[in-house]
């Protein structure tokens, strides 16, 4: 993931071994290719997003968000929620997170919707139909969310647009 200016780019690792349940994220300066900083991180990889200003970098676990200020390299807080996710997108104002998520009787055939602000889910989970999802987009105007499922249980695969639009 690179910031906007192209200055740093940021590279997520999973642990494995003693410690599988730690990741670190490497910044990179890409003026002088180097390793500037790393970061601890609690919990399995789940993918990363950048705020449009680049200011703000997600870094998705199952069941939290690391907020990491990009000027200082550092989390700032952690946004904690209750249900597993997939990686996170970010609305062009950068005002939401979207994420497909779940639980463990439901999983991954749900769109949430993160106020980064508050930290908190903000309005009602979306319900999909009965299909396991992989992928979630978000339209250049932010109107919409692209959903993208897999067969599972009976459900059609596919394609599903969400109308996220106030």
């Amino acid at each position: 993931m690179l910031t906007p200016d192209g200055s740093k780019a940021y590279i997520s690792s999973e642990g494995i071994g003693a410690v599988p349940h730690l990741r670190s994220l490497a910044v990179v300066d890409t003026a002088t290719e180097s390793v500037v900083k790393k970061i601890a991180a609690k919990g399995t990889d789940a993918g990363e997003v950048m705020n449009t200003n680049g200011k703000q970098l997600f870094l998705s676990a199952l069941h939290s968000i690391a907020v990491i200020n990009t000027s200082s390299s550092r989390i700032v807080r952690t946004l904690t929620q209750t249900f597993d996710h997939l990686p996170a997108v970010i609305t062009p104002d950068g005002k939401f997170l979207y994420m497909v998520s779940g639980t463990s009787r439901d999983i991954e055939k749900k769109v949430t919707m993160i106020e980064v602000a508050s930290g908190l889910v903000a309005g009602k989970q979306i319900v999909l139909p009965s299909t396991r999802f992989f992928a979630i987009a978000i339209a250049p105007n932010g109107k919409f969310a692209y959903v993208f499922g897999d067969v599972q249980d009976g459900g059609p695969a596919g394609l599903y647009v969400v109308d996220i639009s106030p």
